[in-house]
C-alpha cells in the first residue's frame, strides 16, 4: 500500500524484531514490574527492497 509508506517508515513496521511487554506475567506476579523480551517480527521478510 504505497498510500501508507511514510507511516510505515515512522513505526518501522519492517524492523527485524520488536519489544513486546509480557502483560500476563506482570498481572500474575502483581509487583508492578514491567518485563519485555525480543521476539521476530514477521513483516520484515517482506520490507520494500530499494530499486
Amino acid at each position: 500500500h504505497p498510500q501508507h509508506r511514510e507511516r510505515f517508515a515512522l513505526f518501522d513496521v519492517f524492523a527485524p524484531s520488536y519489544e513486546v511487554e509480557e502483560l500476563t506475567k506482570r498481572r500474575l506476579l502483581g509487583d508492578g514490574e514491567r518485563r519485555f523480551r525480543s521476539v521476530p517480527n514477521p513483516l520484515h521478510a517482506h520490507r520494500p527492497q530499494p530499486c
